[in-house]
């Protein structure tokens, strides 16, 4: 991630645009992929049963995610 941001600040003439970039990916990661990670894996070592929530997650992982980086993105593009 962070040659990705350094290659693009190489070629970007506004740094505020890398890192806002940076920001928006780690923010993903922080408040939405680590907490459904810790779920799946709390689920996992616990061996419960997979319930809708589980499967829930899931669906926020794969789709809300990529959205909040394709927001940022988009402003830029």
């Amino acid at each position: 991630m962070h040659i990705v941001a350094c290659v693009a600040a190489l070629y970007l003439s506004n740094i505020e645009d890398v890192i806002n970039l940076v920001g928006a990916i780690c923010e993903n990661l922080i408040a939405i992929i680590l907490p459904c990670t810790i779920y799946f894996m709390l689920i996992r070592m616990q061996k419960k049963k997979k319930t809708v929530m589980y499967y829930f997650t899931i669906a926020v992982v794969v789709f809300i995610a990529p959205y909040g980086v394709f927001t940022i993105v988009s402003n830029y593009i």
